[in-house]
């Protein structure tokens, strides 16, 4: 009994400590207020404690506060019952002047020890900059009623100048200090004379709060493309338009005393959005090395392979992976100079590339299947990467190590080197008046009896032609039936489109809409992968915009099926579709479907 208690308390101890090492004490606010705009001020704490001690605001007037408030969590985990608490303290402020001020830690003691929070620095603005989500003001000469100081959007670079081949993160941002409830139409950039990658965003739009020139907007992403200039000059991006659909405070006619708590609402409204032109002067590469492929950014090299010594007709593997920050999706594949003796297949390519803020990044690795056909000594020679360092400005080169492989001779066979040094010539005949002297049984012929025109050469003849017209009608036949495959498979395509078009028309007649769109997407994506012939897990909006391409469909029509993808995810998350939006995408998508497949 004494053992048990013992070790409860030890227990206990452990656990205290255990939580003691582990308290969070948290200070939580908006980061830019405007004067006189009402913010909270939270602390929270994951232990219960005691003596909490605020500092003192003293460029903020303390409107209400502190409220306390508990809440708990428990999970039970294959049996294991763990139980969680958080404590907060709430304050309510209003900033009473301009500037940027710094609210000091607060304090409290949880089992008899001390700990502060974190300190926070809050930027004060203009007054009248308050963020005004139900407010929209007068329309400023604006025909949707909603003023373009109140939602607007923007294309950033993150540099004014650039290499050609370099990575440059464009970035599209809403600004708005109004209700946004969904978009109607997004048409983003072509980014022509880009190669582009787009960087994955979330489909919810999650704002942050700026402060522009003394106001206050809610900021959301919109979109983010990694650019890969393909030539040097001054490139422009033209301006693109966005339709928001923004929600704007309306007042009802008012019958009462009363109906003035209820008489106001809000009504949807479609909004253009026009961005800005953007412009970047794009240097060009000095002095390209004759072995340069392109390469721009940072990487490294490294290459090895399984084994240097084999027998005859057995395989070697050699791998190449190229690692780094840079245009990896734009390197050509590695050329190594392998000796004749040997088999080389295509090597096998696994791309791990990632692409965020920071650029594509990630490593591309090569399979080579080798297989030596003879014995002997053999070398692969080193293979080298140059490529140009945008910080260093300036080409680096990079080289693999020399690969020295010795072959055997397969066993039983007499197979034999094959001699790459000796000066190759014509075949001369010496002392043609002298023959060897023919030791084993001669078989004589006739004087004047010849093969040509025998009963054994025509027949020969005869068999060889219809040999040849049954395969040339064998051929025919096969290539006949490889049409029709290409062709009921183009049929299909169409075929199971507009079997999906039939569904969404369904969905469209209940208004269901996120099952409409889904048809619809479905339907898009579906009929781009059999008309391609590329597996759906394969096909991007990239790859589909390439292939069209190569398949003469013309650039706007692609760019609008692009859009018309980019309109249903969209709208797959936004309330504010009607019957009439419904039906027009439904029109388009069977337009665009039918326009590329005529023109295919």
């Amino acid at each position: 009994m004494k053992k048990f208690l013992y070790i409860i308390f030890i227990l206990i101890i452990s656990n205290n400590i255990f939580a003691q090492d582990n308290i969070s004490f948290t200070a939580q606010a908006n980061r830019t207020v405007a004067v006189g705009q009402q913010f909270r001020l939270t602390y929270n704490i994951n232990s219960k404690g005691s003596n909490f001690r605020a500092p003192t605001f003293t460029n903020f007037d303390v409107l209400m506060g502190p409220s306390q408030s508990t809440s708990s969590s428990m999970q039970i985990i294959n049996g294991n019952v763990t139980q969680s608490f958080s404590y907060s303290f709430t304050y309510i402020l209003a900033a009473k002047k301009e500037g940027k001020f710094t609210i000091k830690p607060a304090s409290i003691t949880v089992n008899g020890k001390k700990y502060t929070s974190n300190p926070i620095t809050i930027t004060v603005v203009k007054g009248n900059a308050t963020v005004q989500n139900n407010n929209y003001g007068g329309n400023q000469g604006n025909t949707s009623g909603v003023s373009n100081k109140n939602i607007f959007i923007r294309l950033y670079l993150n540099k004014n100048t650039a290499y050609e081949g370099e990575q440059i993160i464009a970035t599209v941002k809403i600004y708005t200090r109004v209700g946004i409830a969904g978009f109607d139409d997004i048409n983003f950039p072509s980014y022509d004379g880009f190669f582009s990658q787009e960087i994955p965003t979330p489909n919810n739009i999650s704002f942050t709060r700026e402060n522009i020139n003394g106001t206050i907007y809610n900021v959301g992403v919109l979109q983010k493309m990694i650019l890969y200039p393909q030539r040097s000059g001054k490139l422009t991006i033209k301006p693109f338009n966005i339709t928001a659909v923004v929600q704007k405070r309306v007042r009802r006619h008012s019958t009462g005393f009363f109906d003035d708590f209820f008489s106001s609402g809000y009504q949807n409204i479609k909004k253009i959005l026009h961005s800005n032109t953007v412009s970047i002067n794009i240097k060009p590469l000095p002095n390209k090395p004759t072995e340069f492929n392109g390469a721009v950014g940072h990487f490294n090299l490294s290459a090895n392979i399984n084994k240097t010594s084999t027998k005859a007709d057995e395989p070697i593997v050699l791998k190449v992976k190229i690692s780094g920050n840079g245009n990896l999706k734009l390197i050509d594949d590695p050329k190594f100079d392998f000796p004749p003796d040997f088999d080389v297949y295509d090597p096998k390519i696994n791309n791990n590339i990632k692409n965020d803020e920071s650029g594509a990044h990630g490593t591309i690795s090569y399979e080579y299947l080798i297989i030596p056909r003879n014995g002997g000594d053999f070398k692969i020679n080193p293979y080298k990467f140059i490529y140009f360092d945008t910080n260093k400005k300036k080409y680096i080169t990079l080289s693999t190590k020399e690969f020295n492989i010795h072959v055997d001779k397969a066993d039983g066979s007499s197979s034999k080197t094959i001699v790459n040094n000796i000066s190759k010539e014509n075949v001369k005949y010496l002392n043609k008046d002298i023959r060897y002297i023919k030791t084993s049984k001669i078989k004589l012929k006739p004087v004047n009896n010849y093969f040509f025109g025998s009963i054994t050469f025509y027949l020969i003849y005869i068999i060889a032609i219809i040999i040849f017209i049954t395969i040339y009608l064998l051929k025919r036949k096969s290539i006949k039936q490889n049409a029709n495959i290409v062709a009921v498979k183009n049929k299909k395509a169409n075929k199971v489109a507009k079997k999906r078009l039939k569904i969404a028309n369904k969905y469209l007649r209940e208004q269901n809409k996120e099952q409409f769109y889904q048809e619809i997407t479905n339907a898009i994506w579906g009929y781009l992968s059999d008309k391609l012939n590329i597996q759906i897990a394969d096909l991007t909006k990239e790859k589909a915009k390439e292939n069209l391409l190569i398949k003469n469909i013309d650039k706007e029509k692609i760019n609008e099926l692009i859009n018309l993808l980019d309109k249903c995810e969209f709208a797959r998350f936004s309330s504010a579709t009607t019957e009439h939006d419904l039906d027009q995408v439904y029109n388009q998508a069977s337009k665009l479907i039918s326009d590329i497949e005529n023109k295919i």
